[in-house]
């Protein structure tokens, strides 16, 4: 499952798939008018909202191997992050920062299909 949300700036796709008995859990944002994009599950404030502590293997990891159920309860937390209007107008400025600072080189050609 792909889910897209549209913010101000950036758009931000939460991806669950299937992978052997687990869910392959990843969240990208992708700046509208550079195209470029990043995977920012690593983020401290990424973490903070699924409560992911810096001693938690996940916390270095851009792609996390979930259960069903934490995978559902993800998608969940991700849904509410990216619907919250002045919690994305904050996020997004903290993602300006990060990508100014060069750290996304990857440019999105197209749009992916869902």
């Amino acid at each position: 499952m792909i889910k897209t949300y549209s913010g101000f700036r950036y758009s931000f796709e939460v991806e669950s798939q299937p992978y052997k008995d687990k869910f392959a859990f990843t969240i990208t944002a992708i700046h509208k008018e550079s195209r470029r994009y990043s995977r920012i599950n690593t983020l401290n404030q990424v973490l903070a909202e699924f409560e992911i502590k810096a001693d938690n293997p996940r916390a270095v990891e851009s792609e996390w191997l979930l259960t069903k159920r934490e995978s559902r309860d993800f998608m969940k937390i991700a849904n509410y992050m990216f619907s919250d209007n002045k919690y994305l107008w904050s996020f997004e400025s903290i993602l300006d920062e990060i990508r100014k600072s060069g750290e996304w080189e990857n440019i999105r050609r197209e749009k992916r299909h869902k």
